[in-house]
């Protein structure tokens, strides 16, 4: 497979995200070490442009309600606003309780 320029860019550019160099340890207000959450090893605004790391953060929304499914998470993402990725998040949280 041939990869284009702008692909080969695209890919630089997706390689320099937080999640393909996390930080090591992060303690939380109590001197425990926890673990990164999806939103903090994607694009975030203090890195990013606000635009981007919205539309980041809506794609990992979307691939958590749509439970790891492709398919789902693009029609998700395509398809409905966010407050029904919420919603759909909810349901799902409800059904797995």
């Amino acid at each position: 497979m041939v990869l284009l320029a702008s692909e080969q860019r695209r890919i630089q550019w997706i390689c320099g995200f937080p999640v393909f160099n996390p930080k090591k340890d992060v303690n939380d207000e109590y001197g425990q070490i926890r673990k990164l959450s999806a939103f903090e090893l994607m694009p975030d605004e203090k890195r990013y442009k606000k635009k981007i790391a919205i539309e980041y953060n809506h794609k990992v929304l979307c691939r958590i309600a749509a439970g790891g499914d492709y398919h789902l998470r693009q029609e998700f993402y395509e398809e409905l606003p966010a407050s029904e990725v919420w919603e759909q998040i909810a349901l799902n949280m409800a059904v797995n309780h």
